[in-house]
């Protein structure tokens, strides 16, 4: 049995990995299976290793915060290596989009360039909602609470009311 998850599968055999997803729908010839299956596999056990490594540092990272007295070097420089192993991934992924881009025939170029598009306004509109729901405006800012209507007409309440007139001796 082969060991499951993203990057644990067979190099043609991660249908959980996007450019696999994308590849199904290009409608490949047998050689260009052939090439994309070299291109996939020769980065996939490095692609697990940063991931696991980015787990590694975003545990490290979740233990030093949980000290009562965090040491701000030390997270920060955290968070600086999961920044450089993302930043290595997305370059990662990058090289490989553009390998996969010089076995295309341009018709198939035109549809990942369209399935990309689509995906990508996918996930905008997505965050988009994420933060609509979160009352969040377009900048990240919590929109403030909603003031009073300055028309609108105040309800009394019980501290409003007139004093009880004075006894009469």
């Amino acid at each position: 049995m082969k060991p499951q998850g993203r990057w644990g599968m067979g190099a043609m055999e991660g249908e959980d990995m996007p450019i696999m997803r994308l590849i199904k729908q290009l409608d490949l010839s047998k050689d260009q299976k052939e090439q994309m299956r070299v291109i996939v596999s020769g980065s996939t056990n490095t692609m697990r290793d940063l991931h696991a490594k980015m787990q590694a540092l975003a545990q490290t990272q979740a233990e030093l915060f949980s000290q009562d007295t965090p040491d701000e070097a030390a997270v920060l420089k955290a968070a600086d290596e999961i920044s450089q192993v993302r930043s290595a991934i997305g370059k990662m992924q990058i090289k490989q989009m553009l390998a996969i881009q010089k076995i295309l025939t341009p018709e198939q170029r035109v549809k990942v360039r369209e399935t990309m598009k689509n995906h990508l306004e996918k996930r905008e509109n997505m965050v988009r909602d994420h933060k609509r729901m979160r009352g969040e405006d377009n900048k990240g800012d919590r929109k403030p609470e909603k003031a009073p209507d300055a028309d609108a007409k105040a309800v009394p309440s019980a501290c409003d009311a007139a004093p009880p007139p004075a006894k009469a001796k």
